[in-house]
């Protein structure tokens, strides 16, 4: 008897298990600000009976993994990218946002916008959309490394002077790094929101999923899981 429903319970435990539904969605590395991301979308999936997972890549490669499809879309990501990654549809509601500084070994810089850097000899994350972009409009000139770490030993180096990058995500690499030596220097250069992908094979679910994040927005539940994850996740 025992024997039998010890089988039962293992069978319907396997069973339950095989049925759950998982996402997984690409991430780009040294991305705490995503945090943030995830727990949104995290309960905005819970609702229509699905757990979410991610992935991470360096950055310009979690864009290609998944425009390619190896996953179930982009965790978030600048307005437009769906332009260049056409595989991928987004959310049209943000979840999130960024804020760009320049960060540098000289804290007299006075940065003020963007026409600020063109005299500065400046460093560029690969896959950073929102510097490529916002650089190559104003005809700024940079080198790209993959990653923020790079960047910042670049920069201790004094081989740069500058690097754009989010503020939450530029503040843990310097912890992490334990580069006293690089700072925040100048004002916002820039505020910009953050959307959910999904790759094109999960477009049955976009609908849905609008319709639960329009009304996380409107009652006010983004907004209080961003504040509850920067105090959670230490982001300032």
């Amino acid at each position: 008897m025992l024997k039998s429903v010890l089988l039962f319970f293992f069978f319907t435990l396997f069973t339950f298990a095989s049925n759950t539904k998982i996402l997984t969605f690409s991430l780009g590395q040294e991305s705490p600000i995503q945090k943030i991301s995830f727990d949104v979308l995290k309960v905005a999936y819970k609702k229509l009976g699905y757990d979410i997972n991610i992935k991470y890549y360096p950055l310009e490669r979690a864009l290609l993994t998944s425009n390619a499809g190896e996953g179930d879309g982009e965790l978030s990501r600048i307005k437009g990218i769906e332009q260049n990654y056409k595989n991928l549809i987004p959310i049209t509601i943000p979840i999130n946002f960024i804020e760009g500084y320049a960060f540098s070994w000289n804290d007299k810089l006075d940065i003020k916008n963007w026409d600020s850097l063109k005299e500065r000899s400046n460093i560029c994350i690969i896959g950073v959309k929102f510097v490529e972009k916002n650089f190559l409009q104003r005809g700024i000139k940079c080198d790209d490394v993959p990653s923020i770490t790079q960047a910042v030993k670049m920069l201790q180096k004094k081989r740069y002077e500058t690097v754009v990058l989010p503020k939450i995500n530029a503040i843990k690499v310097l912890k992490d790094l334990g580069a006293d030596d690089i700072s925040l220097v100048g004002k916002r250069l820039i505020k910009i929101n953050l959307y959910h992908y999904l790759h094109k094979k999960n477009i049955h679910l976009v609908e849905k999923l609008q319709d639960e994040i329009a009304k996380m927005e409107k009652n006010g539940q983004i907004s209080e899981l961003r504040k509850k994850c920067i105090k959670e996740y230490k982001l300032r």
